[in-house]
């Protein structure tokens, strides 16, 4: 008789834990039965030794109506909160999951068990997880001053064209500084709109995409103190390491702040 372990077994980065087998106490008492418990901890943690990796880190992910979509919460944008479509018995399933919703359960409590049959979380969607989680801790920190240009009713208008049109949408900007400027200086910024090659191919997605990019084209153009050099649309396959060396992902709702300064209303 074969004897079970970590490294023969199905658990990876992105499976799903059964519900009964973590034990009492460590899930919030509020947690509705059709949450579901996502695995965070890397594939190389999950399969160490007992001694080394004693507990299996996880996230609790929410089920949320098709309707309740919303794309800046899609591909890392917003450092708090993702969604994604997880499959349910082979039916894509819309989940939301807060960054406060981390827990952890002994390796023990799952040993010689299985992950959830019926959930699956696609590979590209494990790696946006686990890049998210690490976001929490690691995002690039934009001027106060870059981000007191964008106005409010500016900021609401781009998020409106992100919630409705974003899903697929990540962003890249390009600023001239990243010092804080005095009010009489220009910020020269250049954004990059990036989508996934079989977004590009597809009409309905790229349109989509383009709005977002209108959006940008329309609004931030308009903010003082800020000179829009060029908005584009380009694909992952098009988007090279160079370009990610010459550009940093933009959370441009996530307001981050290199000196004190006031709070703003966003």
């Amino acid at each position: 008789m074969s004897t079970w372990t970590f490294q023969d077994s199905q658990w990876r980065q992105g499976s799903v834990i059964p519900r009964e087998l973590v034990p009492e106490g460590i899930l919030p008492s509020e947690t509705a039965q059709e949450a579901i418990l996502i695995v965070v901890s890397h594939d190389c943690d999950i399969v160490q030794s007992g001694s080394a990796e004693p507990f299996i880190e996880f996230v609790i992910a929410h089920p949320r109506m098709p309707e309740q979509k919303d794309g800046m919460l899609f591909r890392c944008k917003n450092p708090r909160k993702l969604q994604l479509w997880i499959r349910r018995n082979g039916a894509l399933c819309l989940y939301e999951i807060s960054a406060h919703d981390r827990y952890r359960v002994a390796r023990e409590s799952i040993k010689g068990s299985d992950p959830e049959p019926s959930l699956l979380v696609d590979e590209r969607d494990i790696q946006i997880l686990a890049e998210w989680v690490a976001r929490r801790y690691k995002r690039y920190s934009f001027p106060t001053e870059f981000n007191r240009r964008i106005p409010e009713k500016t900021l609401g208008k781009i998020k409106k064209a992100l919630t409705t049109h974003g899903e697929d949408v990540q962003l890249f900007m390009a600023l001239s500084s990243f010092g804080e400027l005095s009010t009489e200086q220009i910020y020269d910024a250049l954004v990059r709109v990036v989508i996934p090659s079989e977004a590009m191919d597809d009409d309905f997605r790229q349109q989509r995409a383009l709005k977002v990019v209108s959006a940008f084209l329309a609004n931030l153009t308009a903010c003082p103190g800020i000179n829009l050099i060029d908005v584009k649309l380009e694909s992952r396959a098009d988007f090279t390491l160079e370009d990610q060396d010459a550009t940093v992902e933009w959370n441009q709702f996530d307001y981050l702040s290199l000196v004190p300064g006031p709070e703003p209303n966003v």
